[in-house]
């Protein structure tokens, strides 16, 4: 961060911070908003600081560029730059035009974004700021707790290690490569995984390769993150092992992330189908058809993501085991099979496991049905 903010000063940059759930956390002792000039962060409901869950804010540390916001807040009205006062007399009919004294709501000095405030989000969001350093130590408590535990399994898991100059208030923590590790003995050629991260949004990383070659792609800082997420192994049935290829696979909106053990037997004629319709198709698997067909039906359907599968389903012929993730619901994960092994485990805290067999999820849960 210090590098940053010198290089934006030398050439006259500003700097925009996207703190997502980093409220609170500190780098060298100061917070990240202390370096940058403007700082964003989205209300999603698992954030430190959710706001009730409506909206995002907008933090500024320059009074000009504030003045700004506050027409952009408003449709660009000139009297919003007067906050609670804008209806006062004064102040409304305080524009000169061609010697007219104008009325300033029914000027406008830029093209707005109707950023409006909400005050019940606001309300909640100042109570959770009251205590913000308390659930942060929550959250690091729980943080120590997941760390203990799996430092008993230290076979299977690589805990994450925090800078001595970083004070982070941990959200979630990452399994699913160790997962697909324990899968290796199958046999594969690609690997990959997507993850919805703490603002409900997709991060997708794969691999032609080994699990490692996956780590070395994504980064070994884990640069991919979440709450949830799906990983597979692929051992090429439908075009050549490459990264384009490799499991998950997502629809045109980029919204919908599938894994795909099995063979559709008709996929070609479900792709002939949908690209009358307008998709386009970057891989040459079942499995891209598969999360396009979902996707068009819940598109026509307005379904939602379990109704979506169970429609498009019925027109498929062969074998699968799929999980699908969906950003615009992101608290469900859909599993389905038909003549492919699949495994359910439900773990201590209401947390669930999905597996083609139970070798990836055995050590987190002893609670485990197979379909």
């Amino acid at each position: 961060w210090p590098e940053i903010r010198r290089i934006a000063d030398e050439h006259n940059l500003i700097v925009i911070e996207d703190s997502a759930d980093t409220l609170g956390a500190t780098i060298n002792g100061k917070k990240s908003g202390s370096y940058s000039d403007m700082s964003i962060t989205s209300f999603y409901g698992s954030h430190i600081i959710n706001c009730a869950g409506n909206g995002g804010a907008l933090a500024i540390n320059d009074n000009e560029v504030m003045e700004r916001a506050k027409l952009l807040r408003s449709w660009g009205r000139s009297s919003s730059l007067f906050d609670e006062k804008s209806e006062s007399i004064e102040n409304r009919f305080n524009v000169d035009l061609d010697g007219i004294e104008y009325d300033a709501k029914f000027v406008f000095e830029t093209v707005g974004y109707n950023l409006e405030g909400n005050e019940v989000g606001a309300s909640f969001g100042m109570a959770q700021l009251a205590k913000l350093d308390d659930n942060i130590r929550t959250r690091q408590d729980n943080f120590k707790r997941q760390c203990t535990f799996f430092e008993k399994h230290a076979k299977y898991f690589s805990n994450p290690i925090e800078s001595g100059d970083f004070n982070t208030a941990w959200l979630a923590f990452p399994i699913l490569i160790k997962g697909l590790q324990r899968l290796e003995y199958r046999g594969y050629d690609s690997a990959g995984i997507a993850l919805l991260n703490g603002e409900g949004k997709l991060n997708l990383g794969k691999k032609r390769g080994k699990v490692s070659d996956l780590l070395e792609h994504i980064g070994s800082d884990h640069a991919l993150h979440g709450y949830a997420g799906i990983g597979h192994t692929r051992w090429a049935t439908h075009g050549p092992p490459n990264d384009v290829n490799a499991h998950p696979h997502q629809a045109r909106s980029g919204s919908l992330a599938l894994i795909h053990n099995g063979i559709i037997e008709n996929y070609q004629t479900i792709r002939k189908s949908l690209e009358a319709n307008g998709h386009r198709f970057i891989s040459d698997t079942d499995t891209e058809v598969l999360v396009h067909l979902i996707e068009e039906v819940q598109k026509r359907s307005k379904s939602t993501i379990c109704e979506a599968v169970q429609i498009a389903l019925k027109e498929v012929e062969g074998a699968y085991a799929i999980v699908v993730i969906d950003e615009n619901e992101p608290e469900v994960m859909i599993a389905a099979r038909k003549s492919s092994p699949l495994v359910i485990g439900v773990g201590e805290e209401g947390e669930y496991f999905v597996g083609s067999d139970a070798t990836p999820i055995i050590e987190y849960t002893n609670n485990v049905g197979k379909g």
